[in-house]
């Protein structure tokens, strides 16, 4: 669990609200089981049976998220919270690395439309007064040549494919999910505490 978390040039950001948490645990488990570690299920998978039953269940959980996304700017409503935060690295590198190093190849992210405008979004989250952006913390062409260059039973010959890189993707087109990306619009604050006077 995330939960509240300090970011430089912001107040308090609040990634697991109390009135969200049963929700956000939820998603978090089918995200973790079904798309986090799906994709590694898949890659690793030992049997045609095993495989296919992994990507049935990762592409049914994609479908879900998809169409929950159809319905708000972020999984659970119009700030992001800890299940978008879970969500995210996976996804970011969904289309240059899992969908050829593990066969997660059904769909890329880049057919689903809210899915992928989801994703341009929380690439595109500002926080004020911080040199580190969300995009500056994922290296998508990195993980690209890392999982191909290094994963010898999967790819014995080392060849990193041509694509797609992290340009391909276009991750800094407008994502049209919301007005604003500053990081106090898209997440809820705590307010700090205020201390009684005697």
């Amino acid at each position: 669990m995330i939960g509240a978390s300090q970011m430089p040039g912001s107040t308090s950001v609040d990634l697991y609200p109390g009135h969200l948490r049963g929700q956000i645990d939820e998603l978090n488990d089918k995200i973790y089981r079904s798309v986090n570690n799906g994709v590694y299920r898949s890659g690793f998978s030992t049997s045609q049976q095993a495989y296919d039953a992994v990507q049935r269940e990762m592409f049914s959980t994609l479908d879900e998220l998809e169409a929950r996304l159809s319905q708000s700017r972020f999984l659970l409503g119009d700030r992001l919270t800890e299940a978008d935060i879970r969500l995210l690295p996976t996804i970011s590198r969904f289309d240059a690395v899992y969908a050829s190093i593990f066969k997660c190849n059904k769909k890329r992210i880049m057919d689903y439309p809210n899915l992928s405008a989801w994703l341009r979004d929380m690439w595109q989250v500002e926080v004020d007064g911080s040199s580190l952006q969300v995009r500056d913390t994922l290296d998508i062409d990195a993980a690209r040549h890392s999982y191909h260059s290094s994963l010898f039973p999967l790819n014995p010959s080392g060849i990193v494919p041509y694509g797609p890189t992290q340009a391909d993707l276009d991750l800094e087109k407008p994502h049209g999910r919301g007005s604003s990306n500053k990081l106090e619009d898209v997440c809820f604050m705590t307010t700090p505490a205020v201390l009684a006077s005697p």
